[in-house]
């Protein structure tokens, strides 16, 4: 019976590990097309980068699809003063505040489950580490990651550097 039990356990962390190190291939690629896109807004000329006024948010053509910028993100008040300066600024604000957080997330759960693979027990120091990373990161995802771009954007676009 113990026997069945452990072949049991060891299917279900195969299954998270393939499950996580999924993900992390799947947040590496959006990584590589983040950075194809900036390249492909940096290559363009200002005339050519079109800013789309939806009536509730901007939008704008990439090399490999669009962004989209709410208005209710936006900081009120502020004039935009260039497309490719804003189409850059938010594709690189929006990978950051949103996505790396994830990615790292999925770095500690990945070490996390190899330290408990290499162990044979759940209770590793390091899984305590890494849950309190995690823990941190998703709070300060949640409480500051939206402000963040917003004043990211309002810093860098919004003002008339005088």
């Amino acid at each position: 019976m113990y026997k069945s039990s452990k072949k049991k356990d060891l299917a279900h962390s195969r299954i998270c590990r393939l499950l996580v190190t999924g993900a992390l291939l799947f947040m590496i690629l959006r990584f590589v097309l983040m950075l194809i896109n900036v390249v492909g807004l940096c290559a363009l000329p200002e005339s050519e980068i079109e800013l789309v006024d939806t009536g509730y948010s901007y939008r704008f053509e990439m090399a490999l699809g669009y962004g989209q910028y709410r208005y209710d993100e936006l900081m009120t008040g502020m004039e935009l003063v260039s497309n490719k300066a804003f189409c850059i600024a938010f594709t690189l604000l929006s990978y950051l505040t949103k996505d790396l957080p994830f990615l790292i997330i999925l770095l500690c759960l990945r070490r996390m489950l190899n330290g408990i693979r290499n162990s044979h027990s759940p209770f590793v120091p390091q899984s305590v580490i890494d849950t309190q990373l995690i823990g941190r990161l998703l709070l300060l995802t949640g409480f500051s990651g939206q402000g963040f771009c917003k004043w990211g954007l309002g810093f860098w676009l919004f003002t008339d550097h005088i």
